[in-house]
């Protein structure tokens, strides 16, 4: 596989196949009774995207398509996943009322811990690999609930930041990696996480404005230098690739699966060279002083998604020539 067919495969699944199948499962939902108010929609739809395209990313390592029952349990963790989040990040629930089912009295929460009520057993029950689900269930729960620090107004250290980031990022990862039927092998577990912990920092690089605006406290919000950032990423790429290269599925698969993978990845290192950009500019990076157009970055630019493709070449070149 080369980096124009990993983009075009990526395009087919997230554009063409994945939004058939969310469609059919919303209005699923709708028929079991179940309200959706367009922010609910939104968040769903971005969830089970998230699923399809770590099932890609998965099953191409295994060298196996994707079976529907396993595209099933995707849309269902997918769809639960930001319901739960919205629970307890808007409205407060703690993990215990969440699984429980029980209203807390806020009735603007009413249509969401019902959905949950129906989402989360629909999952568990969809999940062939059970036990290790409820492994990684629990170390997600713990890592959602670690990241409130970064709300919460206290003072935390650099490491403690990259501590909350993977715990968060990695074990989400690794939850959904336990979608597919097949076990993970020796060292599929350490590479995920490596993987799951390097796109949390991708999505705190592309949230930098919102949380600094919000108070939330990150790496990328915290650092007055985006060489920081530039370290802690290029060394999550080489570590991540190395732990995917010493697996051992055949070669072929593993390439083939970081081909996929590289353009995500490749979204940091454009949002990275933006930042990068504005320090050279600036001579600093001092979050307060740049405008939303300088701080954000839109992968929507042609410009930016012609960078996104290069990068991802650039990316696996360097990293995945084993």
């Amino acid at each position: 596989m080369n980096n124009t067919a990993a983009f075009l495969t990526l395009s087919r699944e997230v554009f063409v196949l994945h939004p058939k199948r969310s469609e059919i499962f919303v209005r699923h939902l709708k028929q079991k009774g179940f309200e959706l108010d367009i922010r609910t929609g939104k968040r769903i739809k971005t969830g089970t995207a998230i699923a399809a395209v770590t099932n890609l990313w998965f099953s191409t390592l295994r060298g196996d398509q994707t079976k529907e029952s396993e595209h099933l349990s995707g849309l269902l963790l997918g769809a639960v996943t930001p319901v739960y989040d919205d629970l307890m990040d808007l409205f407060g629930y703690t993990h215990d009322e969440i699984v429980g089912g029980k209203f807390n009295g806020i009735a603007e929460s009413s249509n969401l811990i019902q959905l949950s009520a129906y989402l989360i057993p629909e999952t568990y029950q969809s999940i062939a690999q059970k036990e290790a689900y409820d492994h990684f269930y629990l170390l997600t729960v713990a890592g959602q609930t670690q990241s409130h620090q970064q709300q919460s107004g206290e003072s935390l250290t650099t490491g403690q930041l990259e501590d909350v980031m993977g715990q968060k990022g990695g074990n989400a990862t690794l939850l959904y990696r336990q979608i597919l039927a097949n076990p993970m092998i020796d060292g599929e577990e350490k590479a995920i996480f490596l993987l799951g912990k390097l796109m949390q920092l991708i999505n705190d690089l592309f949230d930098t404005r919102s949380d600094y605006l919000a108070g939330n406290l990150t790496l990328a919000t915290s650092c007055e230098n985006p060489k920081e950032l530039r370290y802690l990423f290029d060394s999550l790429v080489g570590e991540m690739t190395a732990a995917f290269a010493r697996l051992s599925y055949p070669k072929k698969n593993i390439k083939n699966a970081l081909r996929l993978m590289m353009p995500v990845i490749a979204r940091g290192e454009v949002c990275l060279k933006q930042f990068e950009q504005l320090f050279r500019q600036y001579g600093h990076f001092r979050l307060a002083e740049f405008s939303r157009q300088e701080l954000v970055c839109d992968m929507e630019k042609t410009l930016n998604l012609w960078a996104n493709y290069r990068e991802a070449a650039k990316l696996y070149r360097k990293y995945a020539n084993f």
